[in-house]
């Protein structure tokens, strides 16, 4: 590995714990039609004890610096890069991503603008809804290290392109890469994905170089 480090053109760096702390925290919670944001958060961080997703862990951190007890949870299921569900009571309630709402059939559109406004700051918008309706968005953000900027630009000092790969939608993975000094962003990627693009990007890496050296 070392005798070959030398041919490194690019590198791919994962964003949690990597180029961000790796330790998030909730910075807002939207209530959305009448609902209570002590029950949304309730709600989420119920079903999010049993997840051991780092998103999942600042809810419940959350949760428990409100001092918010919290509810036992049937039927728990847990989706990788997607969310969790489980029922509270007799309710429904679904905890995720847009892809996460979307596999539920809830209609997301009317937190559109404030899922848009809450990426383009950073930050992860986590949905929650009950039932099948939205009832709220939590977001969520986990910083960059102080030291990140610095090593993505001797990196590209050396040459080096600088890739992120994340799970977080684009926007938010954009505003967090654009912190960094990053250019090229990878995003929406599942967990059992990230081998494959990666694979994905060395073969198109590969590909450009050849058609450049038959261009010369």
């Amino acid at each position: 590995s070392l005798e070959r480090a030398h041919k490194i053109q690019t590198v791919v760096l994962d964003k949690t714990g990597t180029i961000t702390t790796g330790k998030p925290a909730v910075t807002d919670i939207i209530p959305l039609s009448g609902n209570d944001e002590r029950e949304i958060l309730q709600h989420a961080a119920s079903l999010e004890q049993r997840s051991e997703h780092p998103l999942g862990r600042a809810i419940v951190n959350a949760a428990a610096a409100k001092l918010i007890l919290l509810h036992d949870v049937d039927s728990f299921q847990s989706y990788a890069g997607l969310g969790v569900t489980g029922m509270i009571n007799g309710k429904a309630i679904a905890v995720g991503n847009p892809a996460m709402m979307k596999e539920w059939s809830v209609n997301i559109g009317p937190a559109d603008v404030t899922a848009e406004q809450l990426s383009g700051q950073g930050k992860t918008p986590v949905f929650v809804a009950l039932d099948g309706t939205l009832t709220g968005v939590i977001a969520v953000a986990d910083m960059i290290k102080p030291k990140s900027k610095e090593a993505v630009k001797k990196l590209r000092d050396l040459g080096l392109d600088v890739v992120m790969m994340t799970g977080d939608n684009r926007r938010t993975a954009e505003a967090i890469a654009g912190k960094a000094g990053i250019d090229n962003v990878i995003a929406e990627v599942l967990p059992q994905e990230k081998a494959l693009r990666v694979r994905e990007l060395q073969s198109d890496r590969k590909s450009t170089r050849l058609n450049s050296s038959h261009r010369t």
